[in-house]
C-alpha cells in the first residue's frame, strides 16, 4: 500500500519567540510554537481517515498517510489555525512522494543522502528525506513575512515590533490609566492571552514541589540587579539522527529495516528524549535551590522553552551556575536510563565512533549569559547560544570522551557583538602569544572521575585544568577571606597592565596573605594549605594550539553577583486582559 510522509515544521521560530522583550510575551510565544506542533495538529487530524502519528514534538510534527490530499488538507487547515491563533509564526507543511509500505529501508553507514535513481521504487527512509529536500525548497520558495503585513504611514505601529497595530495592551498596574495602555500587534496579543496557560504548564512540569519558583506574575522575576539567561542542548544529538536507520537497524536486529520498526523507535527516541530532559530541569532546580530559604526561592526561575534535547531558561543570576551543573549531570543521568536512547548512543559510539567500551545516553552542553534585567532579552539569548558552542569544544579536543561543560560570560556591555569581539577585549597579547582573562570553558565531572582509556597526556591535562571545581576553589578563597576583596582588585588591575606584573604581584600578594594568615591563625585547618596555584596562569593544548588563561576575573565577577545587595524595587509591567481594549490604525 502506498503511504506518504507529511512534514510541518515552524520558521523563524527563535525571531518569533524571542522577538519582545517582555517575558511575558517570550513565554507566550513559546506556548504557541509548542502547540503548533502538537496540540493544532491533532486538531487539525480529527476527522481525516488514514492519518498516522509518527513524531509531535514543540514546532515539528511528522506523519504518515494514506492519500496525498489528506496530508494538504491536514497542512490547509493546521495553516488556517497558525494564521488565526499566532499571527506572525510560519509554519511550513510539505506532502512527501509516495513510497510502498510493505519495501523496507536497508541501510548503509555513509551513504544515508546519497540520491536514488529517478524510476527505482522508494522505501520509508528515502521517501522521507526527499520529503525533507522538498520542505527546504518550499521554505526558501515562501514571500517573507513583511510582505504580508506591510506598514503603512498611517498605521499605529507595535511598540514591541514594530509590525500595525492591531490592540492596546496594559503595561501599567491600574486599566483605568489611559497612559498605561499601549498598541500592540496581533502577535502580540496573541502571545499575551496564552502566557497565563503557559506559565500553568510550566509550573506542572517543574512538579508541585518546586512550583514557587515560577514568578506569579511571569514579568516579574526576581533578581538582585542580574538575572541570568541559560540555554542548554545535548552534545551529539545531531550526529545521532543523521545515522538514525542504520543505529536502528543495529539495535532492533532488523538488516532490512521496517516502517513499523522506524516508527517506532522514532517515536520513543523523541518522548524519552523530551522526559530525560524534563525530569534532569527538575533534578537541577531541586539541586539549586535545595540550600535557599522557602522565601528567597519564590519567583527566581522562567523556563522559556523545554523541548527535546533544548533549555532555555531565565533566572535569578546566583541560581544560575548551581543550577546548569545540576541540570548537566542529571541529563547523563537520566538519558543513560532510557533504553531507546541508552542503546542508539552505545550502538553510534561502538561503530561510528569506534569505541571499545561505550556507555549509554547523553552528554549535554550549556551557556550562561549573565545580565541586567532589562538588558534585551533576544540579544543575551544569542550570546547564551554562542556560550553553549564554545561550551563544545570538550568535544574537539577530547572526541574519545563524552563530557558535559558550559561556558560563561558576565556583560558589563553591550553584547549586540558577537562572542569572539566581545572576548578580545578580555584578551591580553603578550610575546608568547594570547591570554585569556575568561576561564571557559568548564567541565562538569564526577567526584570519581577517572581518566579515560586511550586519552594522551595532554588530553588529560586539558581535561583535570577545565575541571570547575577550579573556579568553585577560587571562589571559596574570596568568599572566606583567605584573598581580600582589594588584594583581588590589585591582582586585576596587575593583569590588565601586562602578564609579567601580574605574576609579581601574585607573588607579592599570596606572601602577604600567607603571613597575616600565620599570625592569625598559626595552626591553619586541615585542608587550609597553599592556594597559589589557583591564580597560576594556566597553558593547555587545544585544538587550535595552546591555550593561556587565568580564571581570576570569572572568579572575581561571579562572587560580586552572588554578594551583590538586593536591588531596589522597581514596578514592572503587569499584565491586564490583552484583549480588553481594541485598537488598530489612528
Amino acid at each position: 500500500m502506498t503511504k506518504h510522509w507529511v512534514v510541518v515544521e515552524t520558521g523563524g521560530t527563535q525571531r518569533f519567540i524571542f522577538g519582545s522583550n517582555r517575558l511575558r510575551h517570550v513565554i507566550g510565544a513559546s506556548e504557541l510554537v509548542l502547540r503548533a506542533g502538537t496540540s493544532w495538529v491533532r486538531e487539525a487530524c480529527a476527522g481525516l481517515v488514514g492519518v498516522r502519528e509518527v513524531q509531535l514534538i514543540s514546532g515539528k510534527a511528522r506523519l504518515l498517510v494514506d492519500e496525498a490530499e489528506t496530508g494538504r488538507i491536514l497542512i490547509h487547515r493546521l495553516s488556517d489555525m497558525v494564521l488565526a491563533r499566532a499571527p506572525g509564526l510560519e509554519v511550513t507543511g510539505v506532502v512527501g512522494p509516495g513510497f510502498d509500505e510493505a519495501l523496507p529501508h536497508r541501510p548503509t553507514t555513509g551513504s544515508g543522502d546519497a540520491e536514488v535513481a529517478r524510476d527505482a521504487p522508494l522505501d520509508h527512509v528515502t521517501a522521507l528525506r526527499a520529503t525533507f529536500r522538498a520542505h527546504g525548497r518550499v521554505r526558501a520558495a515562501r514571500p517573507a513575512r513583511l510582505v504580508r503585513d506591510t506598514v503603512l504611514p498611517w498605521h499605529e505601529l507595535c511598540r514591541e515590533t514594530g509590525m500595525p497595530s492591531a490592540g492596546l495592551e496594559l503595561y501599567g498596574t491600574d486599566p483605568t490609566v489611559e497612559q498605561d495602555w499601549h498598541p500592540a500587534g496581533a502577535g502580540v496579543l496573541a502571545r499575551s492571552r496564552v502566557q497565563r496557560e503557559a506559565r500553568q504548564r510550566l509550573t506542572n512540569m517543574v512538579g508541585e514541589a518546586h512550583a514557587d519558583v515560577i514568578p506569579k506574575v511571569i514579568d516579574d522575576l526576581r533578581h538582585d540587579g542580574w538575572i541570568a539567561v541559560i540555554h542548554a542542548d545535548g552534545n551529539g544529538v545531531g550526529a545521532l539522527l543523521h545515522h538514525f536507520p542504520a543505529l536502528i537497524s543495529q539495535v532492533a536486529g532488523e538488516p532490512e529495516l521496517s516502517l513499523d520498526t522506524y516508527c517506532r523507535y522514532l517515536s520513543d527516541f523523541a518522548s524519552e528524549l523530551e522526559e530525560a530532559t524534563r525530569c534532569a530541569l527538575r533534578d537541577g532546580i531541586t539541586e539549586a535551590v535545595s540550600d535557599w530559604s522557602d522565601e528567597d526561592r519564590v519567583g527566581v526561575l522562567l523556563p522559556v522553552v523545554v523541548g527535546g534535547d533544548d533549555v532555555t531558561l531565565a533566572c535569578h543570576a546566583r541560581l544560575a551556575r548551581p543550577l546548569v551543573r545540576g541540570y548537566l549531570r542529571a541529563f547523563e543521568e537520566q538519558t543513560r536510563h532510557r533504553k531507546v536512547i541508552a542503546a542508539l548512543t552505545t550502538a553510534y559510539r561502538r561503530t561510528i565512533l569506534g569505541q571499545q567500551h561505550p556507555g549509554g545516553g547523553l552528554t549535554a552542553a550549556a551557556g550562561i549569559a549573565i545580565v541586567k534585567p532589562h538588558h534585551p532579552f533576544a540579544a543575551a539569548y544569542d550570546l547564551a547560544e554562542e556560550l553553549t558552542s564554545s561550551a563544545k569544544q570538550a568535544k574537539r579536543v577530547v572526541p574519545e570522551v563524552g563530557m558535559s561543560g558550559y561556558d560563561l560570560h558576565v556583560a558589563h556591555e553591550s553584547t549586540l557583538r558577537p562572542l569572539p569581539r566581545l572576548r578580545a577585549a578580555l584578551t591580553l597579547h603578550e610575546a608568547g602569544g594570547a591570554v585569556y582573562r575568561h576561564g571557559g570553558p568548564y567541565l562538569v565531572r564526577e567526584e570519581t572521575s577517572t581518566r579515560p582509556d586511550g586519552l594522551t597526556e595532554t588530553q588529560v591535562e586539558w581535561l583535570r585544568n577545565r575541571d570547575d571545581r577550579h573556579l568553585d576553589d577560587l571562589l571559596d578563597v574570596l568568599d572566606d577571606g583567605r584573598l581580600s576583596s582589594a588584594r583581588a582588585h590589585d591582582l586585576r588591575g596587575a593583569l590588565d597592565r601586562g602578564l609579567v606584573e601580574y605574576e609579581a604581584r601574585c607573588r607579592v600578594v599570596v606572601a602577604r596573605a600567607g603571613s597575616q594568615q600565620q599570625r592569625e591563625s598559626p595552626n591553619p585547618p586541615e585542608g587550609n594549605g597553599s592556594w597559589a596555584g589557583l591564580l597560576d596562569t594556566v597553558t593547555v593544548e587545544a585544538d587550535t594550539g595552546p591555550e593561556r588563561f587565568v580564571r581570576l576575573v570569572d572568579a572575581m565577577l561571579l562572587n560580586s553577583i552572588e554578594h551583590a545587595p538586593a536591588a531596589a524595587d522597581e514596578p514592572e509591567p503587569v499584565l491586564a486582559g490583552a484583549d480588553g481594549r481594541t485598537g488598530g490604525a489612528r
